[in-house]
Protein backbone atom coordinates (compact mmCIF):
# COMPACT_ATOMS: atom_id res chain seq x y z
CA UNK A 1 0.00 0.00 0.00
CA UNK A 2 1.63 3.14 -1.18
CA UNK A 3 1.09 6.25 1.03
CA UNK A 4 0.44 9.49 0.28
CA UNK A 5 2.06 12.52 0.96
CA UNK A 6 -0.30 14.13 3.66
CA UNK A 7 -2.57 11.35 4.01
CA UNK A 8 -2.98 9.80 7.86
CA UNK A 9 -1.46 6.15 9.21
CA UNK A 10 -1.84 4.41 11.79
CA UNK A 11 0.32 4.87 14.99
CA UNK A 12 3.90 3.70 15.21
CA UNK A 13 5.95 1.87 17.55
CA UNK A 14 6.80 4.01 21.04
CA UNK A 15 10.34 4.97 21.30
CA UNK A 16 12.51 3.48 24.03
CA UNK A 17 13.40 5.91 26.62
CA UNK A 18 17.48 4.67 25.47
CA UNK A 19 16.52 5.68 21.80
CA UNK A 20 15.11 9.30 22.78
CA UNK A 21 18.26 9.87 24.41
CA UNK A 22 20.70 8.88 21.42
CA UNK A 23 18.74 10.60 18.78
CA UNK A 24 16.57 14.17 20.40
CA UNK A 25 19.40 16.55 20.84
CA UNK A 26 17.81 18.69 23.24
CA UNK A 27 17.20 15.15 25.57
CA UNK A 28 20.70 14.31 25.05
CA UNK A 29 22.22 17.52 26.58
CA UNK A 30 19.91 17.27 29.51
CA UNK A 31 21.02 13.51 30.35
CA UNK A 32 25.01 14.91 29.88
CA UNK A 33 24.25 17.56 32.37
CA UNK A 34 23.94 15.92 35.87
CA UNK A 35 27.57 14.23 34.59
CA UNK A 36 28.53 18.12 34.04
CA UNK A 37 27.37 19.58 36.97
CA UNK A 38 29.00 16.83 39.24
CA UNK A 39 32.40 17.32 37.54
CA UNK A 40 32.09 21.34 38.33
CA UNK A 41 31.29 20.21 42.38
CA UNK A 42 34.91 18.34 41.98
CA UNK A 43 36.37 20.83 40.47
CA UNK A 44 35.01 23.31 43.83
CA UNK A 45 35.95 20.75 46.09
CA UNK A 46 39.28 21.07 44.64
CA UNK A 47 39.37 24.71 44.50
CA UNK A 48 38.02 25.16 47.98
CA UNK A 49 40.92 23.22 49.39
CA UNK A 50 43.43 25.24 47.86
CA UNK A 51 41.89 28.73 49.00
CA UNK A 52 43.83 30.32 51.48
CA UNK A 53 40.61 31.33 52.84
CA UNK A 54 38.11 28.60 52.83
CA UNK A 55 34.20 29.44 51.89
CA UNK A 56 32.00 29.68 54.87
CA UNK A 57 29.99 26.27 55.70
CA UNK A 58 26.64 28.17 54.36
CA UNK A 59 28.45 29.37 51.08
CA UNK A 60 30.02 25.41 50.85
CA UNK A 61 26.02 24.16 51.23
CA UNK A 62 24.50 27.10 49.02
CA UNK A 63 26.61 25.98 46.19
CA UNK A 64 25.90 22.19 46.69
CA UNK A 65 22.39 22.58 47.12
CA UNK A 66 22.03 24.48 43.77
CA UNK A 67 24.19 22.14 42.10
CA UNK A 68 21.67 19.73 43.35
CA UNK A 69 19.05 21.57 42.63
CA UNK A 70 20.23 21.78 38.60
CA UNK A 71 20.46 18.11 38.36
CA UNK A 72 17.00 17.91 39.33
CA UNK A 73 16.02 19.84 36.94
CA UNK A 74 17.76 18.40 33.78
CA UNK A 75 16.53 14.98 35.10
CA UNK A 76 13.20 16.31 35.25
CA UNK A 77 13.30 18.17 31.47
CA UNK A 78 14.93 15.45 30.35
CA UNK A 79 11.53 12.58 31.82
CA UNK A 80 9.12 15.76 30.09
CA UNK A 81 11.12 15.81 27.26
CA UNK A 82 10.67 11.72 26.73
CA UNK A 83 7.20 12.26 27.86
CA UNK A 84 5.84 14.82 25.29
CA UNK A 85 7.86 12.26 22.50
CA UNK A 86 6.72 9.01 23.57
CA UNK A 87 2.77 10.89 23.99
CA UNK A 88 3.24 12.20 20.58
CA UNK A 89 4.10 8.66 19.04
CA UNK A 90 1.50 6.98 20.75
CA UNK A 91 -1.57 9.62 20.34
CA UNK A 92 -0.47 10.74 17.27
CA UNK A 93 -0.92 10.45 13.56
CA UNK A 94 1.94 9.54 10.84
CA UNK A 95 2.20 11.52 7.27
CA UNK A 96 4.36 11.35 4.53
CA UNK A 97 6.97 14.25 4.55
CA UNK A 98 9.65 15.84 2.75
CA UNK A 99 13.22 16.88 4.66
CA UNK A 100 13.54 20.81 3.28
CA UNK A 101 16.71 21.27 5.85
CA UNK A 102 19.67 19.17 6.83
CA UNK A 103 22.19 21.40 9.09
CA UNK A 104 24.90 19.43 11.72
CA UNK A 105 27.76 20.44 13.52
CA UNK A 106 29.73 18.51 15.79
CA UNK A 107 27.58 16.84 17.53
CA UNK A 108 23.85 18.25 16.96
CA UNK A 109 21.76 20.24 14.78
CA UNK A 110 18.56 20.61 12.89
CA UNK A 111 16.60 18.95 10.27
CA UNK A 112 13.22 20.65 8.93
CA UNK A 113 10.52 18.75 7.21
CA UNK A 114 7.50 19.87 5.24
CA UNK A 115 4.38 17.71 5.59
CA UNK A 116 0.66 18.35 5.35
CA UNK A 117 -1.80 17.46 8.20
CA UNK A 118 -5.69 17.87 7.15
CA UNK A 119 -5.76 21.06 5.10
CA UNK A 120 -2.86 23.09 6.25
CA UNK A 121 0.71 22.47 4.69
CA UNK A 122 3.41 22.56 7.91
CA UNK A 123 7.44 23.31 7.96
CA UNK A 124 8.88 22.40 11.25
CA UNK A 125 11.78 20.86 12.36
CA UNK A 126 13.78 19.49 15.52
CA UNK A 127 16.67 19.59 16.65
CA UNK A 128 18.62 15.75 16.30
CA UNK A 129 21.80 14.41 17.50
CA UNK A 130 24.12 13.49 15.15
CA UNK A 131 24.46 9.74 14.61
CA UNK A 132 24.47 6.89 12.01
CA UNK A 133 20.87 7.33 11.60
CA UNK A 134 20.54 10.94 10.93
CA UNK A 135 23.91 11.09 8.89
CA UNK A 136 21.31 9.24 6.38
CA UNK A 137 19.36 12.51 5.63
CA UNK A 138 19.24 14.38 2.92
CA UNK A 139 17.15 17.80 1.75
CA UNK A 140 14.25 16.26 -0.61
CA UNK A 141 14.27 12.88 1.23
CA UNK A 142 10.86 11.48 1.88
CA UNK A 143 10.23 10.45 5.29
CA UNK A 144 7.26 9.34 7.71
CA UNK A 145 6.44 11.67 10.18
CA UNK A 146 4.36 11.68 13.61
CA UNK A 147 2.54 14.70 14.23
CA UNK A 148 0.94 15.50 17.53
CA UNK A 149 -2.48 16.14 16.92
CA UNK A 150 -3.28 18.68 19.20
CA UNK A 151 -0.03 20.79 18.35
CA UNK A 152 0.33 19.97 14.42
CA UNK A 153 3.31 21.68 14.31
CA UNK A 154 5.07 19.56 16.85
CA UNK A 155 6.17 16.26 14.85
CA UNK A 156 9.24 13.61 14.66
CA UNK A 157 10.64 11.71 11.51
CA UNK A 158 9.35 8.17 12.29
CA UNK A 159 12.43 6.07 11.11
CA UNK A 160 14.64 8.30 13.54
CA UNK A 161 13.22 6.46 16.67
CA UNK A 162 12.74 3.09 16.00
Amino acid sequence: MMIMEGQLKKRTRIPSFSKIMTTDYPAFLASLSPIVVFFAYLVFLVVQRNLSRPLLPQAVNAIVYSLLGLTVVFVLYQIYRSWIIRRIFLLGSEVQGRISTVAFRRLGGWVGYTYSFGQQRIVSGAALRRNAHTKTLHKGDRVLIVVDRSNPKRAFICDLYR
